[in-house]
């Protein structure tokens, strides 16, 4: 029974992913797994990663009654996952290794501290009476005195192999507009903080060894990505060990043949620079070099999977081994959850292609949505351009017959002849334009045509006109372009006219005072040229 407030985050769930009801058991467990916490639930929800084992009940022994209650420690809520052995997590590091530029606070935690000969020492005299602790600090400072400098001495002594209290180097950005210099340095002796030029300089060619080249959250987003194995090695640039690392093992055919076969993504970095030295601090390392192997699995295949570090190589290995002992070893841990990665791909691979279907099916409706729209503006476009068409004609075949008288020397005669030799004779102002003079010959063309159709005279058909026009819709006919299926033809010469709202009669010689127009059909045969 979930309470109110785990209610209210379960509905704040559905609506960011849009779960399936029948999923909602499998997602209750998961946010009971992740403690009810929204951010990491969802984000493990779209990494496909909701399948989290069912509490597995673990029965009380059935032994005398105990002197306390056992109903108190009850695993009912206790998930397999939490009681079997887990590997540790592959986690980004801080982005703060950006904003020091190399240098890091002084506040090293214990796990990459130097360790010091003297506190161990003092640490065994603590185990002791405290009269011998006395004793042997007395005995110290008595030694200090008489040989200045012993203790300071002493506490100075460490492995050139362990990881550093600070980066040694920070980085120097190239200045702008300076593309063709590489990055410039603190010293003269400090190596290339890339490094793929550090590992040339030291091998002293150009290496087959696929590295790579980007930061290291990125080579670890990548990996868990696209559920490849991580392969994290740590250096210390200067000290014997690394130089003898780099020649004998990466630079290794069998190394490199290891990289290539198992598609491995292989980060490398340099510890005396901030962001190997983020990476040595946040997963523990103390000695270099130093080999962690991580990918996106878990210690048991019915467990969720994590990006997890599946194996660390021991110092002593990697000193001692040979190339083919080093890759030999990390194969064994490859080959034997390499089945997971497997696993994880194909449903990777499922998850794609059903989103790709369902993406396509997606587009494809949408596609015939939007089709169906054009389909309807057009069919509503060619209703309201019939309706205009309407309310032009016949408006403009009263406006013909009621015709107003004209004033002599203010007017055109002009005479039209189609090819059938039916012949018009009709007087315009010389205000008119050529676009009248067309609408007048479609007005007499439309007369003609539907009162042969109607069997009616053109008088009765003009008086259908007026309550047509009653009945019509209100269109804006300013926007109308209405289409002439003719053309006019003033035969001699020949010359064609055009239906312009802008010239009028009286500017047109061909028809002022008088003029002659033949009546041409777009669908003659006829030339109009």
């Amino acid at each position: 029974m979930l309470t109110p407030e785990q209610e209210e985050k379960l509905a704040q769930f559905k609506e960011v992913t849009s779960f399936e009801d029948e999923q909602r058991d499998k997602i209750v467990r998961l946010l009971e797994h992740t403690s009810w916490n929204l951010d990491l639930a969802i984000s493990r929800f779209f990494d496909g990663n909701i399948n989290v084992p069912e509490p597995i009940p673990i029965e009380p022994p059935h032994t005398v009654e105990p002197d306390f209650d056992y109903t108190s420690f009850s695993s009912e809520n206790v998930l397999l996952s939490d009681i079997m052995p887990k590997f540790p997590k592959a986690v980004p590091i801080s982005d703060t290794w950006k904003f020091h530029g190399g240098l890091i606070s002084d506040q090293i935690p214990h796990s990459t501290q130097v360790r010091r000969p003297f506190k161990t020492v003092i640490f065994v005299f603590m185990l002791i009476p405290r009269a011998f602790l006395l004793l042997g600090t007395g005995i110290a400072n008595l030694l200090n005195w008489i040989f200045p400098g012993f203790l300071k001495a002493l506490e100075g002594i460490k492995n050139p192999d362990e990881i550093p209290s600070e980066p040694k180097y920070q980085y120097i950005k190239q200045e702008e507009g300076d593309a063709s210099k590489e990055a410039s340095y603190l010293e003269d002796t400090q190596p290339p903080a890339k490094f793929e030029d550090y590992f040339r300089s030291v091998i002293g060619e150009t290496s087959d060894l696929s590295i790579f080249s980007g930061e290291f959250n990125q080579a670890l987003e990548y990996a868990k990505t696209d559920l490849k194995w991580l392969l994290i090695i740590l250096v210390k640039s200067g000290t014997v060990s690394t130089t003898k690392f780099l020649k004998r093992v990466l630079n290794s055919p069998e190394f490199c043949r290891f990289i290539d076969d198992n598609d491995i993504v292989l980060w490398i970095g340099d510890v005396n620079y901030a962001e190997a030295f983020e990476v040595g601090k946040t997963y523990g390392v103390h000695t270099l070099p130093h080999i962690s192997l991580a990918a996106k699995v878990s210690a048991l295949s019915n467990t969720m999977p994590l990006m997890s570090i599946v194996h660390k190589s021991h110092h002593s290995h990697i000193q001692s081994g040979t190339p083919e002992r080093i890759c030999n070893r990390l194969k064994t841990f490859i080959d034997h959850y390499e089945p997971q990665l497997i696993s994880q791909r194909y449903d990777k691979q499922e998850q794609d292609f059903a989103r790709l279907i369902r993406q396509q099916q997606d587009e494809a409706y949408e596609a015939s949505l939007r089709k169906d729209k054009e389909r309807e503006r057009m069919k509503e476009k060619l209703v309201q351009q019939e309706l205009a068409k309407e309310l032009f004609l016949k408006s403009n075949c009263l406006e013909i017959e009621d015709d107003p008288p004209l004033l002599k020397d203010n007017y055109t005669t002009i005479q039209f002849r189609n090819h059938q030799g039916l012949r018009v004779i009709q007087k315009f102002s010389q205000s008119s334009t050529l676009f009248d003079v067309y609408a007048f010959v479609d007005c007499k063309i439309h007369l003609r045509e539907e009162s042969e159709k109607k069997g009616i005279t053109q008088e009765e058909l003009l008086a259908e006109f007026k309550k047509d026009i009653l009945q019509l819709p209100e269109i804006d006919l300013s926007k109308y372009d209405h289409y002439f299926e003719f053309e006019l033809i003033s035969p001699l010469p020949r010359y064609k006219l055009t239906p312009s709202k802008d010239i009028c009669l009286k500017d047109v010689k061909e028809l002022w005072p008088n003029g002659s127009v033949l009546i041409e059909s777009l669908g003659d045969n006829s030339d109009s040229d």
